[in-house]
């Protein structure tokens, strides 16, 4: 009997592997190498030149006096990807922020899918959590998308993040404009997580490795540890890249 059960686990495991090995293989994505000015990349075709001068030099000076990193990023369409899965992929493609504090933010605009997301790293999430960036995109960005407007949602939410970013490190005399801070309201989706279901969940995993390790010899662990050590090293394509890129899926996305 043991024997049997040992068989089907093991049966269970190996699918689980080639699900994940196919998943990682199948949907690749092949992202665009980002332009020479990095912090603004209009693929989408709807950013005018005074926009994009505006974003690369705010950007530019934001990043040295914080060595955060905005970059805006606008298509027209993402096929059958996610938006958020694209969103992330792409700030780990680009490693965007700094590497040692991870403090990039991508704001990217789907124009053919009517939706957008703001991206953000670990090392900004204090300043820019979800709730934050939610309400950036609802109150200052999707107002101007719903008129066709996209140069005045981008540049203007571009500018509030560059804003937050610059009170996160006290630089308050280089905010832009008269814009006051969209303050840090604890949204339902920000509460933490109750405790119980963290110790549940640490159970389930601790339960899971051991079955692994003792079956198979810890096969699905060191596959599941492989794939996601990949996802989290993938290469930069740009020489202004800040070598950061762990996003962590913070941000927010939202459709119009």
């Amino acid at each position: 009997m043991a024997t049997k059960s040992s068989r089907i686990f093991q049966i269970v495991l190996i699918t689980c592997i080639l699900f994940v090995l196919f998943s990682s293989t199948v949907l690749a994505v092949d992202y665009p190498s980002p332009t020479s000015a990095f912090y603004v990349n209009d693929y989408g075709g709807v950013l005018d030149t005074q926009t994009k001068q505006h974003i690369e030099s705010t950007a530019a000076a934001l990043e040295k006096a914080t060595s955060a990193q905005v970059v805006v990023v606008t298509v027209n369409g993402l096929e059958d990807y996610a938006l958020e899965d694209y969103s992330v992929g792409l700030f780990r493609e680009w490693e965007i922020g700094d590497k040692k504090e991870n403090n990039g933010v991508l704001i990217l605009l789907d124009i053919g899918g009517r939706q957008s997301r703001i991206e953000v790293g670990y090392g900004l999430e204090g300043a820019l959590p979800d709730g934050k960036t939610g309400r950036i995109q609802d109150r200052i960005m999707i107002p101007y998308f719903q008129e066709g407007n996209y140069r005045s949602g981008i540049k203007e939410g571009f500018n509030a993040i560059v804003n937050e970013i610059y009170m996160e490190y006290g630089y308050e005399d280089q905010v832009i404009g008269d814009q006051t801070p969209i303050y840090n309201q604890q949204a339902s989706a920000e509460k933490e997580i109750p405790p119980i279901f963290i110790l549940i969940g640490s159970i389930i995993l601790i339960l899971f490795i051991a079955l692994d390790f003792k079956f198979t010899g810890g096969i699905l662990t060191f596959t599941l540890l492989r794939t996601l050590s990949r996802g989290n090293h993938s290469g930069g394509g740009s020489r202004r890249s800040g070598g950061g890129g762990s996003s962590g899926g913070g941000g927010s996305s939202r459709g119009w």
